[in-house]
């Protein structure tokens, strides 16, 4: 089975117009990205912040301000990555710093491809926090007692996704009983590495198949 060259997500453009309700915010990645320190330019890549995580790039679009992803493929996920697992979700608390409301999530390694084994924690921006709530266009939310197969970067004290959804796969049986991998395409604009518009693939392959193919980059990479 093909894999498509690129398995991609975004942060999408601009800052919402919902209207806004006491003790619930809707912010872009460029809100979190500028409070966590993230540069701000108007041209920049994920290889220019030297971060694969999800805020790479951060830019002023006239008023609306937003943040887009470089489309990411197996072979820079797999390379960029910290760890890889396959993970079940046990559970979810949320934190606040400064601003900025995090989810986290616990999980239980079932399988390490890259990286070190045991139980361990990814967050990702948005949740509530008290009485605040806030979401950010294009992150994923993951579910309690479903299985993921998860591409993971470790810095400055805390674990998040590379790419957000990007680095996201969840794992299930089809009618057989067979274990699948898949990641829904998403509808939201991507960029590739020219700067060009690209269309999200769907991805659905067999759990055997893609694990055999995240090991052949990472023995490729290792010679």
């Amino acid at each position: 089975m093909k894999y498509p060259s690129k398995l991609e997500s975004h942060l999408s453009h601009g800052v919402s117009k919902e209207p806004r309700r006491p003790g619930r915010q809707r912010l872009t990645a460029a809100d979190s990205g500028a409070r966590r320190g993230f540069p701000i330019a108007p041209e920049c890549s994920v290889r220019s912040l030297g971060l694969f995580l999800a805020a790479a790039c951060l830019i002023y679009n006239g008023a609306a301000r937003g943040a887009t992803l470089q489309q990411l493929s197996m072979d820079e996920m797999t390379t960029k990555a910290t760890a890889i697992v396959r993970a079940r979700v046990l559970d979810h608390y949320t934190t606040a710093k400064g601003q900025t409301v995090f989810t986290h999530y616990r999980l239980q390694v079932e399988e390490t491809l890259k990286g070190v084994s045991g139980t361990s924690e990814v967050q990702m921006p948005g949740g509530t926090a008290g009485n605040l709530r806030q979401t950010f266009s294009g992150v994923p939310t993951l579910t309690e007692g479903k299985d993921y197969l998860l591409f993971l970067w470790t810095g400055k004290g805390s674990t998040q996704l590379i790419g957000f959804s990007q680095g996201m796969f969840e794992v299930t049986e089809d009618s057989s009983g067979q274990p699948m991998v898949s990641r829904a395409a998403t509808s939201e604009m991507l960029l590739d590495q020219n700067g060009r518009p690209v269309q999200d693939q769907s991805v659905r392959v067999p759990l055997p198949q893609f694990t055999a193919r995240v090991k052949s980059i990472l023995n490729k990479g290792s010679k």
